[in-house]
């Protein structure tokens, strides 16, 4: 499923490793300098962000982690999905966890888009560029 970039301008990443978040942002603000990126490193804090009706009215967009610390990334993904106002964000889940019992997981085709988290910048690059095309 394409994105239309122009409909993208605030994205939440909830990810807790920093190679990780700088990959993403790097990746992101190459598609385009528009974007307003909110980073957040675990799984609480992001429940805690999702449940702040006035901060999600701003977010188009959702990039999350599986493995996070505290809550997990399917925990906050069902409770992004099960939520009415904000079942129609376009959630994208990264995870270095390409395990078939968790890609085959319930919770995961709540999800707009699953992908193995790529290593190298350029690949992240090139998922970007592809799902904003």
């Amino acid at each position: 499923m394409k994105v239309d970039k122009e409909k993208i301008k605030n994205i939440l990443i909830v990810e807790d490793d920093l190679g990780d978040q700088k990959l993403i942002k790097i990746s992101l603000k190459k598609i385009s300098e528009d974007f307003a990126l909110t980073i957040i490193s675990d799984g609480e804090e992001a429940l805690n962000f999702v449940n702040d009706s006035e901060k999600m009215n701003l977010i188009n967009m959702v990039i999350l982690d599986l493995n996070l610390p505290k809550v997990s990334g399917f925990d906050l993904l069902f409770h992004l999905k099960k939520n009415n106002l904000l079942d129609k964000i376009y959630t994208v889940i990264f995870s270095t966890s390409s395990l078939e019992s968790n890609i085959n997981r319930e919770e995961l085709k709540l999800a707009d888009k699953f992908y193995t988290k790529p290593s190298t910048l350029q690949d992240f690059i090139n998922i970007f560029k592809e799902m904003f095309s």
